[in-house]
């Protein structure tokens, strides 16, 4: 809300600075206009008459300048108006929610979800497979009966979806595809990101067996086996 009331105010403070000074120009071209009619002789009109040309393209320059000026204050005003709107309504929803007890969950998908690197052509490929996570992540909270399982789901889906360059390989034929993610990404992809979880050089990857769906445990003792390691008991 600051910054749009902040973009309005400057705009506003620029179109009343170019008024003023169109308003001191068009002063300065009716000055001119007087004395090319005042001119005493030929010479001093030709000199008048081209002072007052370069003026009137001055004032010309100006009020155009102003013109856009205007164009993007009404623009700053009606997003200021909008957001003032859209900022009311919300508080509005809040109060209203006051003393709710359940939670409804908001899944993102496309480029709400992650920013599309257009060169690797992930976009498309990212924006359909988040929303069939997101679908796969309502699947599983209503299965379940809780939020919490569906939130686990969509997060590991997640970081699935950002380890896969989706080349040849990364991905299941899409005759099979559905909702779920084990009938879209290779086996190998879904395993490369169980491993991550378990390992403490990932960084942001390394979240722990807690950050495992359920369903993929078994995946996770086969991923741990590749590496050496025994999984760790449930």
């Amino acid at each position: 809300m600051d910054h749009h009331r902040t973009c309005q105010q400057a705009k506003q403070a620029e179109s009343m600075e170019a008024a003023a000074q169109l308003q001191a120009q068009r002063e300065s071209v009716a000055a001119a206009k007087a004395a090319v009619r005042e001119a005493p002789s030929t010479h001093a009109r030709q000199s008048a008459q081209a002072k007052l040309a370069e003026l009137e393209a001055v004032a010309g320059r100006s009020q155009r300048t102003l013109q856009e000026l205007e164009r993007q204050t009404d623009e700053a005003e009606a997003k200021l108006t909008l957001r003032t709107d859209a900022e009311a309504k919300w508080l509005e929803a809040l109060k209203k929610a006051e003393g709710a007890e359940k939670l409804c969950p908001i899944f993102p998908v496309g480029d709400a979800l992650v920013e599309p690197f257009w060169p690797q052509g992930l976009g498309s490929n990212r924006g359909f497979h988040s929303a069939l996570d997101a679908a796969w992540a309502i699947h599983v909270m209503h299965a379940e009966g809780s939020v919490e399982p569906a939130l686990v789901d969509r997060a590991f889906c997640y970081d699935v979806m950002l380890h896969g360059a989706f080349v040849s390989g990364s991905v299941l034929p899409g005759g099979n595809w559905t909702a779920d993610c084990l009938t879209r990404y290779a086996p190998s992809l879904v395993k490369g990101t169980l491993m991550t979880y378990e390992d403490p050089h990932s960084k942001r990857s390394h979240k722990g067996r807690a950050a495992v769906p359920s369903r993929y445990l078994s995946l996770v003792g086969a991923s741990l086996a590749v590496i050496g390691k025994a999984p760790a008991r449930m």
